[in-house]
């Protein structure tokens, strides 16, 4: 019976990981085919539209604000997509990619855009990570994860009595 529930245990790991792998390759190739479309109207490589630095986040925005005129839908579908991509998986560079939409859109659009991402993204690494990697958690780490639950237990009784201190 328990050699059962340990080959279940197993597999419900391997599915885990399969599961993210899978999303994350599929987004990949989601994100690779639409930054194909947007680079081909810059005429440069795709990987040239993740900056990494203030140097080549200024050069990627002269290039958008050219192309922007003309084809604004698409560079507003990649712009999204990248900044969900990026918060989804967690992904550092959510810095350069809030000053590139106020630089691509202005304060009126970008702002609310970017806050708009940044909430989405979020949202998505979090349903990421509790239909993943919560399996993967629980069965890699069983004895942190029942430290992290006694100490929040702590931090919430010590928060409780400082309040009826008081």
């Amino acid at each position: 019976m328990q050699q059962a529930q340990s080959q279940g245990s197993n597999v419900s790991l391997v599915g885990s990981i399969a599961g993210i792998m899978a999303t994350f390759v599929a987004s990949s190739i989601t994100l690779y085919c639409l930054l194909s479309q947007v680079a081909s109207q810059l005429s440069m490589r795709a990987s040239a539209l993740f900056p990494t630095n203030i140097d080549q986040m200024k050069e990627l925005s002269t290039a958008l604000e050219d192309v922007k005129d003309h084809h604004f839908a698409l560079i507003l579908i990649s712009f999204c997509a990248v900044y969900i991509f990026k918060q989804s998986f967690a992904i550092p560079g959510s810095v350069i990619m809030n000053i590139l939409g106020g630089a691509l859109f202005g304060l009126w659009l970008g702002f609310p855009l970017v806050c708009l991402l940044s909430a989405s993204g979020s949202t998505c690494c979090y349903l990421l990570s509790r239909t993943f990697g919560k399996r993967i958690i629980l069965r890699c780490q069983p004895n942190r994860v029942k430290q992290l639950q006694e100490l929040l237990f702590h931090l919430a009784f010590c928060i409780i009595q400082k309040f009826l201190e008081n």
